[in-house]
């Protein structure tokens, strides 16, 4: 009896043994199933604008690099810098000997004195002739009232016509000396302006004479580095002749020249990116600062002028740079992730997709043509239409008509 009883339990124990293992089998192959849906990324295909980026190589040249020379002739008595030394706008870099020009400035100074001199006596001239005009006018009013007086008389037979004509010449005489006066008056009048003339004259030559004295002293025009040298003291030298080049630090420039189809697309103002190789010095800024309207050379390339806005105290005139201009095109193009697109013997595909139910869905390998990179991704020129939904991570992981779950 124990052993039929002992033999039941162990076939129930077995038995559910069995059911447990059943079950758990099923539960194990569903999840093989689940493991076996490959997940994969998608996104729906649309049209867009996109930058492409050209670049152009130049060389660096100074904002402004300018050659410093005297104004006047004369021997060099002093060279106060050298080559590679940083100086400041106004700063004294040279000096001729000035004795001469001291001599010139003294000379006119003297002469200045003089004519003003000559102004005072041309006005103490006016002032005298004027004294004398009021002494004439007196007498001529007194002549003319004893004339009249005369007349009278001669008209009613009171006096003799030798008294009359004796009146009548006093008065005329008195009248002509009045008219000579006034003449003197002018003539001198007239000397003064040509001794104030003369006065201005001076003052004219004495402010020429000072100014040359004062460009016996070379300054910086601007701030910046002293590049060359080319005079030494000592030396005798024309005015208008460099003594120095000197390199402004407001910055730096590249010149590069653009293709007549681009040349539209360029604005001033304009941000693009510069690369220095010689110092390592990438994605610098720069701005469009000037656009040539002439074509140079014979592929008809326009100059465009790049300011560098940054990097400054590492860079130095003759660098090699590189320019970066990142275009926005009006046209919209179908564009892709360069992970959506693989190939085979057969050329470019893609995997579209085809939703099923429960997050799923199953892939159709699609062959397209493809066109360039840019920023964006990979243009896609045939094959595929707006709308249409395209694995673009796990494509190597995948066949044609396999079904996928969809990532969000």
């Amino acid at each position: 009896m124990k052993r039929l009883r002992g033999l039941f339990i162990l076939l129930t124990l077995a038995t559910l043994s069995l059911i447990i293992s059943g079950c758990g089998s099923s539960s194990a192959e569903q999840e093989v199933v689940e493991d076996t849906i490959r997940p994969v990324e998608y996104q729906q295909v649309e049209l867009r604008r996109v930058d492409s980026t050209y670049s152009y190589s130049g060389t660096l040249e100074t904002n402004v690099s300018t050659n410093v020379s005297f104004r006047v002739p004369g021997k060099i008595k002093d060279i106060s810098v050298e080559v590679g030394n940083k100086v400041s706008k106004g700063q004294l870099l040279a000096q001729l000997d000035d004795s001469d020009y001291k001599l010139q400035v003294k000379s006119v100074e003297a002469g200045l004195m003089q004519v003003k001199g000559g102004v005072s006596s041309a006005l103490a001239k006016v002032s005298q002739i004027e004294s004398a005009i009021v002494s004439v006018e007196a007498q001529l009013t007194e002549a003319t009232n004893n004339f009249d007086r005369v007349r009278r008389l001669y008209e009613n037979n009171n006096v003799a016509k030798a008294d009359y004509d004796k009146a009548k010449a006093a008065k005329e005489s008195v009248e002509a000396k009045l008219k000579q006066v006034i003449a003197q008056l002018a003539e001198a009048k007239e000397g003064v302006e040509v001794a104030k003339a003369r006065v201005v004259s001076y003052q004219s030559q004495l402010e020429l004479a000072k100014l040359k004295l004062e460009y016996t002293k070379l300054k910086a025009p601007i701030s910046g580095t002293i590049v060359s040298k080319h005079y030494e003291a000592n030396e005798n030298i024309n005015a208008g002749m460099p003594v120095f080049t000197l390199d402004g630090d407001k910055g730096f420039e590249v010149k590069v020249f653009i293709d007549e189809d681009l040349i539209s697309k360029v604005k001033e103002g304009q941000q693009v990116s510069v690369d220095i190789a010689a110092i390592n010095k990438a994605n610098l800024t720069g701005v469009v600062d000037k656009i040539g309207r002439q074509v140079r050379g014979y592929k008809g390339n326009y100059p465009v002028t790049i300011r560098i806005t940054e990097g400054l105290e590492s860079l130095k005139a003759g660098m090699t740079a590189k320019v970066h201009f990142n275009f926005l095109e009006d046209k919209k193009r179908l564009i892709l992730p360069v992970s959506a697109v693989a190939a085979d013997e057969g050329g470019n595909f893609v995997y579209t997709v085809s939703r099923l139910a429960d997050g799923r869905a199953r892939v159709n390998k699609v062959r397209v043509k493809v066109g360039t990179l840019n920023s964006k991704g990979i243009e896609v020129l045939k094959g595929l239409n707006t709308g249409e939904l395209v694995v673009t991570k796990g494509v190597t992981q995948i066949v044609d008509n396999q079904e996928v779950r969809l990532l969000k």
